[in-house]
């Protein structure tokens, strides 16, 4: 897995000599949380807290019609991710906390203001990640028995984030900002109880840099 990432890195890096595309790197530390609800009265769940997690990788910005300031943006970002639940059934109540790893892979779009001041722009980002599972461990709890025994290899949040940038000299800028992404769909593939819907979230502050 540590190959692949370096070779699809220096793909998206070295594309930049070829195409008339805006390279980068961001670094997000977060603040990983998740949703859980089952949909049955036969027993109990509730997310278990949150901890702070990071993601990087490199980005890449397609213009949209060489306009400065409508953006395809994509990358390929490594992001951890914790995922805790408490479960009650009446007659045991088992408490557990997961580290996942996942790629992500995004498909968004990126709009740019005008500049707000000197060398200074606001950005707005929205869209889907695509997340491949790349491991999963029971960090914390009870590990006789998995609330949850197996997470999805496949799953898809909703990302949204806005930030400044700043332009440091002729090609180079570097960013700040926040994001929030929201998970869309099940990740829970197997879990003690097949009523069971866990997704995830996380809470981001965007560090990065474009050249």
């Amino acid at each position: 897995m540590r190959k692949l990432f370096i070779t699809l890195t220096l793909t998206l890096l070295f594309s930049g000599a070829f195409a008339q595309i805006q390279m980068g790197f961001k670094l997000s530390p977060n603040i990983s949380i998740n949703r859980v609800d089952i949909e049955s009265d036969a027993a109990q769940v509730d997310s278990d807290g949150s901890a702070i997690r990071f993601s990087f990788g490199p980005i890449a910005d397609f213009s949209l019609d060489n306009n400065e300031n409508y953006h395809f943006s994509t990358g390929f970002w490594l992001t951890s991710k914790r995922a805790g639940i408490s479960y009650n059934d009446g007659s045991e109540r088992i408490t557990q906390a997961y580290s996942l790893q996942y790629i992500q892979l995004p498909a968004t779009l990126k709009f740019y203001t005008n500049e707000v001041g000197l060398d200074k722009r606001v950005f707005f980002q929205f869209g889907p990640t695509f997340d491949i599972k790349i491991s999963e461990k029971l960090k914390d709890g009870d590990k006789s028995v998995k609330v949850i025994d197996d997470f999805r290899f496949f799953d898809m949040s909703l990302y949204m984030g806005a930030g400044l940038e700043y332009q440091i000299g002729n090609t180079t800028r570097v960013f700040g900002g926040i994001s929030y992404s929201r998970g869309l769909i099940n990740a829970a593939s197997d879990a003690i109880n097949s009523d069971i819907i866990y997704k995830n979230d996380y809470f981001g502050l965007e560090l990065g840099v474009m050249f």
